[in-house]
C-alpha cells in the first residue's frame, strides 16, 4: 500500500513526524521536497479508496485527491490438504496534493526574507547619554496568544489578531508613558510566553489540545512578528534592549521560530541583544538583583528559589535580592519564598486584587515569585469555566541596581 503525494519539504517532514509518533506497525519514507512515498504496514485488509484513507488517517480538509487506482487479481496456492485455494489480492494507490490556498514553510520564509529586504533593517548605532540615577525596565507583554478567537455572542468580547495587536501596541505605549519619570540604561523585553495560540497547521497546541483560532497558522505568526518588531522599535527610542525568550506550552516550536526570526531582523542593530536559547529558565543579574524568567508550565513554583541557587550559583552569591518573573496563569499572583515556604503577597481574585499589607518581610531574606497579567482576551474555554476575573493588562517592573525592585507598573485595558 503506497501513497505518492506531491508535497513540500515542510509538509513532508510534518507527516513524517506524525506517522512516526502515532502509527502502529512499521512506517517507511523515501522522497524529497517535490514528492514523497509513504509505506505503512497494517493487518487491516485494504480493498477500497475509503479503506486507504481511514488506514492512513488522511485529512481531506488539507489534501485533495489528485487521482487513485484500485487493482484486483487472484492467486492460487495449495493448502495443507494440497488443494488449490484462490485468494483475491488488492492494490490501492492514491496521489494527493495540498489544497489550494495552503502555504508551506518555504513560501512563508521567502516572504519574511523579502519583507526584511524591503525594510532594509540597517539600523544606525544610537549613542546613549549615561545617567547617574540609572534603572532597568522589564517590559513583559505576557501571553498575547496571537491567533486566539472569541466572539461577543459567546464570551462577551471579540478576540482576534486585530484586537490583540491593538492591545499589544497600546500596552507598550501605556507603559512608556507611565514610566517617563525614570531614566533607563537598559530595557529587558520578555518574548515568547505563548506568543501564538497554536503550534501547527491543525489548530492545536504543542501537546495537541485543539483551540479556537481566528487565522491560519502563518497569519498568526506574521501578526505576532509584526507586533513584536513594532514594540521593540518603539522601546529602542528609550534605551538599549535585551530580548529574552521564554519557551511555552502553547507554541513551543513556533515561539522559538518567532524569536529566532526577530533576532535575525535585528542582526545589524548594535543596540539590541538576544537570548533566544530554548532553555526553559533564564537568568539576568543586574546590580544587587538576580532575576529568573520562566513561562510557568515547568518546575513547581515552590522549587524555583532552590533552582535559582543551583543554576545561577555565581550570580546568586553576588546578589541581595532574588525575583522570579512567571507567566502562564494570566493573573497577578505574588509570593515570597523562604526555606521552601511561600507567603502570599498579592493575588487577583474575582473583581478585586488583594494585597497583603500586614507583612514586613526583609526583601533580602525572601525570593519573590510574581506572575504577570496577560493582555489576551477571554476565549470560550476560559469563559465557560469561569476564569474571567483577572483584568487584561500588560505589566512592567523597575529594578534599581542598589535597592532591587522598586516599582511595578500596570497598563490596564
Amino acid at each position: 500500500m503506497q501513497i505518492r503525494p506531491r508535497i513540500s519539504q515542510e509538509e513532508y517532514e510534518l507527516i513524517k513526524q506524525n506517522r512516526a509518533s502515532g502509527s502502529k506497525g512499521n512506517t517507511f519514507f523515501k522522497g524529497d521536497s517535490e514528492s514523497a512515498e509513504y509505506t505503512f504496514e497494517t493487518s487491516k485488509r485494504i480493498k477500497t479508496l475509503q479503506d486507504l484513507i481511514d488506514a492512513c488517517d488522511i485529512d481531506l480538509s488539507t489534501w485533495d485527491i489528485e487521482r487513485w487506482i484500485c487493482n484486483k487479481w487472484e492467486v492460487g496456492a495449495k493448502d495443507s490438504k494440497k488443494e488449490i485455494q484462490v485468494h483475491p489480492l488488492f492494490q490501492v494507490k492514491i496521489w494527493l496534493k495540498p489544497k489550494s490556498g495552503k502555504r508551506n514553510y518555504f513560501e512563508i520564509r521567502e516572504e519574511l526574507i523579502e519583507g526584511m529586504k524591503s525594510f532594509a533593517p540597517t539600523y544606525p548605532i544610537i549613542k546613549r547619554t549615561k545617567h547617574e540615577d540609572r534603572k532597568l525596565l522589564i517590559v513583559d507583554p505576557a501571553d498575547p496568544h496571537f491567533g486566539k478567537k472569541s466572539t461577543i455572542e459567546e464570551t462577551g468580547q471579540d478576540t482576534n489578531n486585530i484586537s490583540t495587536a491593538e492591545r499589544f501596541a497600546s500596552g507598550i505605549e501605556g507603559l512608556i508613558n507611565k514610566t517617563d519619570c525614570y531614566k533607563f540604561e537598559k530595557i529587558v523585553f520578555v518574548g515568547g510566553n505563548d506568543s501564538t495560540h497554536t503550534d501547527n497547521p491543525f489548530g492545536t497546541t504543542t501537546s495537541g489540545t485543539r483551540q479556537d483560532t481566528c487565522g491560519l497558522w502563518y497569519e498568526n505568526f506574521i501578526a505576532a512578528k509584526n507586533a513584536n518588531i513594532q514594540a521593540i522599535d518603539r522601546l529602542l527610542t528609550i534605551a538599549d534592549v535585551h530580548f529574552v525568550f521564554c519557551p511555552s506550552n502553547h507554541d513551543f516550536m513556533t515561539g522559538f521560530f518567532l524569536a529566532d526570526t526577530i533576532q535575525s531582523w535585528y542582526a545589524n542593530n548594535k543596540n539590541i541583544t538576544f537570548d533566544v536559547t530554548p532553555i526553559h529558565r533564564k537568568y539576568i543579574h543586574y546590580g544587587h538583583s538576580l532575576l529568573g524568567l520562566t513561562h510557568g508550565d515547568g518546575a513547581k513554583e515552590s522549587e524555583l528559589s532552590d533552582l535559582m541557587k543551583t543554576e545561577a550559583k555565581k550570580a546568586w552569591s553576588l546578589s541581595r535580592f532574588a525575583y522570579w518573573i512567571v507567566h502562564h496563569r494570566h493573573h497577578s499572583d505574588t509570593k515570597g519564598y523562604k526555606n521552601g515556604k511561600g507567603v502570599k503577597m498579592e493575588k487577583d481574585y474575582k473583581n478585586l486584587t488583594v494585597f497583603n499589607t500586614g507583612l514586613s518581610l526583609d526583601p533580602t531574606d525572601y525570593c519573590f515569585v510574581q506572575y504577570m497579567r496577560s493582555l489576551s482576551g477571554t476565549d470560550r474555554w476560559h469563559f465557560t469555566n469561569g476564569f474571567v476575573h483577572a483584568p487584561k493588562a500588560m505589566d512592567a517592573l523597575i529594578i534599581d541596581p542598589a535597592y532591587g525592585q522598586i516599582d511595578k507598573i500596570t497598563h490596564l485595558f
